[in-house]
C-alpha cells in the first residue's frame, strides 16, 4: 500500500477541477485495503487553488522549464552578491523574457484562468526565483496556494504544501545551493594595511557546504545598512593596524582602506537598490497586466452577458407568442369537443330511438307472419271443403 506522501504525489498530478474526485477514489482504496489511518489523512488533503494546481502540473510535465527559472534566479543573486553591474542587466532582461514563457506553459497545463491566476502563477514562480524554501516547496508538486516574495523577508510556505517534508518529485532539477555574501576578516583587513601576504584578500562568496571561518565572518542580513556595517567594520581593523604598529602612514593607509571598503560597500547597496527597483517594477509591470487584463476580461463578461440578456429576452418573447398560439389552439380543440360530444349525445340518443323502432317494426313482422299463417290455413280448409261438395 503506498504511503501519504505517493498518494498525494498522484492526486497533485491531476488538475484541480478533478481533484475532489480523484481523491474521494484514494480514500476509498485506502479504505477497501484496510489502512484507515491513510484513508483519513488522504481525506484531509486540501485541493489546490487554480495557481497552484497550474504550477503543480508544469512540475511534472515540464521540469526543464522550472529547473532554468530556479537556475536564473541562483545567478541572479550571484551577480548582485559580486556587483556584476552588466551581468545583472544581462540576467534581468533574461528573466522578463523566460518567466512570462514558464507562465504561459503552466496555465496551458492547467484550466486556463484570468489576469488573477495568471499573477498569482507568476508570483509564485518568481519567489521560488528568490528563495531556496520557496523553490523547494515548488519541487514537491505538492502545493495548495500560491505563494509571494516582498523581495526583503523570507518567503512564507507554511501551510504551502500538501504534505509537510515532503521530498522533491523525481526527475525534478536539484536546486543549486545559493551563494551567500561574507564579510572580510579583521585579521585580513590588518595584513591589508600591513602589507602582508593576505593583501589581496576580499569579500568573497561561499556556498553553504563551505565551513565558515571562526575569524569572526557574518552574513550579509537583508534589510541592514551594508555600507555602514562594513564601514564600522574597516574603522575598527584600521584601528587595530594603527594600534599594532604604531604608525601614522599605517594610520592613513587604514583610512583609506576604509573609504575604499566604505565605497564598495556603497556601491554593494546601491546594486542592490537597483535590483530590489527592478524587482519592484517587474512586479507593477506585471500587476498592470493583471488589473489590465482584468479589465479586459470584465469588459467581455459584461458585452457576453447583456447578449446573453438579450437572447434570453427575445427567447422569452418567442416562448410566450408561441403560448399564446398554443393556448388559443387549446381553445378552439376545447370548443371542437364539447361539440362532438354534443352531437355524440344526439346520436346515442338517437341510435336508442331507432333501436326501440326496430324492435317494434320486427314484432309486427312477426305478427303478421303468424296472421299471414293463420291466413293460408284457413283458405286451405275453404278450398278442400268446396272441393268435397
Amino acid at each position: 500500500m503506498p504511503d501519504l506522501t505517493e498518494v498525494a504525489a498522484d492526486l497533485y498530478g491531476v488538475p484541480p477541477a478533478e481533484f475532489t474526485a480523484a481523491r474521494t477514489a484514494a480514500v476509498r482504496a485506502a479504505r477497501a485495503a484496510g489502512d484507515k489511518d491513510l484513508a483519513a489523512a488522504v481525506g484531509s488533503l486540501r485541493k489546490p487553488s487554480a495557481a497552484a494546481g497550474s504550477v503543480n502540473l508544469l512540475v511534472r510535465s515540464r521540469p526543464e522549464d522550472l529547473g532554468r527559472l530556479l537556475d536564473l534566479g541562483v545567478r541572479l543573486r550571484e551577480a548582485q552578491a559580486a556587483l556584476a553591474g552588466a551581468d545583472l542587466r544581462a540576467l534581468h532582461a533574461e528573466q522578463q523574457r523566460a518567466v512570462p514563457e514558464v507562465v504561459d506553459a503552466a496555465l496551458g497545463l492547467g484550466a486556463g484562468g484570468g489576469a488573477a491566476v495568471r499573477g498569482q502563477v507568476e508570483a509564485t514562480l518568481r519567489a521560488a526565483m528568490g528563495d531556496p524554501d520557496a523553490a523547494a516547496a515548488v519541487a514537491t508538486g505538492l502545493l495548495v496556494r500560491d505563494l509571494f516574495s516582498s523581495g526583503f523577508e523570507p518567503v512564507d510556505v507554511d501551510g504551502a504544501v500538501a504534505v509537510p517534508d515532503a521530498p522533491p518529485l523525481a526527475g525534478v532539477p536539484a536546486r543549486r545551493t545559493p551563494l551567500r555574501a561574507v564579510a572580510p576578516d579583521r585579521e585580513d583587513d590588518a595584513r591589508q594595511v600591513s602589507g602582508g601576504p593576505a593583501h589581496r584578500r576580499r569579500g568573497r562568496l561561499l556556498t553553504a557546504e563551505e565551513p565558515e571561518p571562526a575569524s569572526g565572518r557574518v552574513r550579509a542580513v537583508p534589510g541592514r545598512s551594508g555600507a555602514g556595517r562594513t564601514r564600522r567594520g574597516a574603522v575598527r581593523v584600521a584601528e587595530d593596524a594603527g594600534a599594532g604598529r604604531g604608525d601614522r602612514g599605517a594610520a592613513r593607509d587604514a583610512e583609506r582602506a576604509a573609504a575604499r571598503e566604505a565605497e564598495r560597500a556603497a556601491a554593494r547597496e546601491a546594486e542592490g537598490a537597483a535590483a530590489r527597483e527592478a524587482e519592484r517594477a517587474a512586479r507593477r509591470a506585471a500587476a498592470r497586466r493583471a488589473a489590465e487584463e482584468d479589465v479586459a476580461l470584465a469588459r467581455r463578461e459584461a458585452d457576453e452577458r447583456r447578449e446573453a440578456r438579450a437572447t434570453a429576452e427575445a427567447r422569452a418573447a418567442d416562448a410566450e407568442a408561441r403560448l399564446a398560439e398554443l393556448t388559443e389552439a387549446a381553445d378552439r380543440a376545447r370548443a371542437e369537443i364539447a361539440r362532438l360530444r354534443e352531437a355524440l349525445g344526439e346520436a346515442e340518443q338517437s341510435a336508442r330511438a331507432t333501436g326501440v323502432e326496430l324492435r317494434h317494426a320486427r314484432s309486427a313482422r312477426t305478427a303478421a307472419a303468424r296472421a299471414a299463417e293463420r291466413a293460408d290455413a284457413r283458405l286451405e280448409d275453404a278450398e278442400r271443403a268446396l272441393r268435397d261438395l
